[in-house]
């Protein structure tokens, strides 16, 4: 065996040993009691509506009745749907103004009808037709006094 061999294989052995010490030291001062082991208290899962879970269950909570404080508003709040309906086929910016005489047993004597508009060419006749369909169809209030009441708004088109 060669000298150079022999120095190598020292160095080779030597490196080893130390490796060896260097991973038993670890090994040892990795090695100490087991942890303790501490138990968390979670929380109660609470079931949030998922697939399981019907919508129907909740209840049906109904949107508040929309009221002016006057007999005659309210009247006209409740043919809103039939107004509506009629200006959403009329041109954006044309609005109508609505008059309505009211008999003393709460009926629509006459309606009038008409167009705001500084361009005719914008009027429809269908709309202006439809409100006036929808307004006589109202139920005002029962006068106590005998008297024909007249009830005017304007309606403007929705500008969505």
């Amino acid at each position: 065996m060669n000298l150079v061999e022999s120095v190598r294989v020292r160095c080779v052995l030597a490196a080893a040993a130390v490796a060896l010490v260097g991973s038993a030291t670890v090994l040892i001062a990795t090695h100490h009691a087991p942890a303790r082991v501490t138990v968390q208290r979670r929380t109660p899962v609470v079931l949030d509506r998922g697939c399981h879970v019907r919508l129907t269950t909740r209840k049906q909570v109904k949107p508040p009745q929309e009221t002016t404080g006057d007999r005659y508003g309210d009247a006209l709040l409740a043919i809103r749907p039939a107004l509506d309906a009629c200006m959403a086929k009329s041109s954006p910016d044309v609005s109508y103004r609505l008059s309505i005489e009211v008999k003393q047993d709460g009926s629509a004597e006459s309606v009038d009808v008409r167009s705001e508009a500084k361009d005719l060419r914008k009027v429809s006749l269908k709309t202006t037709q439809c409100l006036e369909r929808a307004a006589s169809s109202a139920r005002f209030p029962v006068s106590s006094d005998g008297r024909i009441t007249r009830v005017s708004t304007v309606l403007k088109p929705d500008r969505h």
